[in-house]
C-alpha cells in the first residue's frame, strides 16, 4: 500500500491542479435551440478530463502515474464486491503492482439542478470507491464534488451514513467554484 506522506503529496497536488479547471470545464455552456443565451450544465466527465490534464501538467518525476476511467474489464484480480466493470474516474497507483495502489477517485458534479437518483448515484460510488479500498487495498477513495450545492450532497451522505455505510478510508472533497482549489470537508455539515 502507499504511505500516508503520499497521499498528502496528491492531496496538494489535487488542490493545486483543481485551481486551474476553467469556468468552461466546470460549468459547461451549452446551445440553446431557442437562439436564447446558453444554457449553462455541470458535467462531470468534462471537468474530470481537465482536472486529469491538469494534474498530469503538475505531475512530479514520481513512481506513481495517474490515469483516468481505467477499464479494469478482465482484470484477473478484481472480481466482485462492487469492482466488475469498476471504472473510477481517476486511478494514482503504480500499474503492474497491487501492493502499490494509492489513491481512486470519484467525480460528482453539485449543480443546481440535481439529477435523477443522485442519492443513488452517489451511494454507487462510495461503494466503488470502499470496494477498491477494502478489497484492492487503494490507501484512499476520495469524493471530489465540484459546484456550490454541497449542503445538498451532505444531505445524502447523511442518510446514507444513518444507513450503516463504512466511511473508513474514504476522504470527501469540495471545489466550490472555478479558481479555487479542492479541499478536504466533513462528510456531514455541522448544520445538516
Amino acid at each position: 500500500m502507499g504511505r500516508p506522506e503520499d497521499v498528502q503529496k496528491f492531496g496538494e497536488l489535487l488542490a493545486n491542479a483543481s485551481a486551474l479547471v476553467g469556468s468552461n470545464y466546470f460549468l459547461l455552456p451549452m446551445a440553446n435551440k431557442q437562439d436564447g443565451p446558453p444554457l449553462i450544465f455541470a458535467r462531470e466527465r468534462v471537468y474530470a478530463y481537465e482536472l486529469y490534464h491538469r494534474l498530469r501538467c503538475l505531475w512530479p518525476d514520481w513512481s506513481y502515474s495517474i490515469g483516468g476511467e481505467i477499464d479494469k474489464t478482465g482484470h484477473p484480480i478484481l472480481r466482485g464486491d462492487k469492482l466488475d466493470k469498476a471504472k473510477p474516474d481517476l486511478l494514482v497507483h503504480r500499474p503492474g503492482r497491487m501492493d502499490q495502489n494509492l489513491v481512486a477517485i470519484e467525480i460528482k458534479a453539485a449543480s443546481p439542478k440535481p439529477p435523477n437518483n443522485e442519492r443513488d448515484r452517489i451511494k454507487k460510488d462510495l461503494d466503488k470507491l470502499a470496494a477498491f479500498c477494502n478489497t484492492v487495498k487503494y490507501e484512499r477513495g476520495l469524493l471530489l464534488v465540484f459546484g456550490k450545492e454541497i449542503a445538498r450532497i451532505q444531505k445524502h451522505l447523511k442518510k446514507i451514513a444513518e444507513n450503516g455505510f463504512p466511511f473508513d478510508s474514504l476522504e470527501l472533497w469540495h471545489q466550490s467554484e472555478p479558481g479555487k482549489q479542492a479541499h478536504k470537508i466533513p462528510w456531514v455539515a455541522s448544520d445538516t
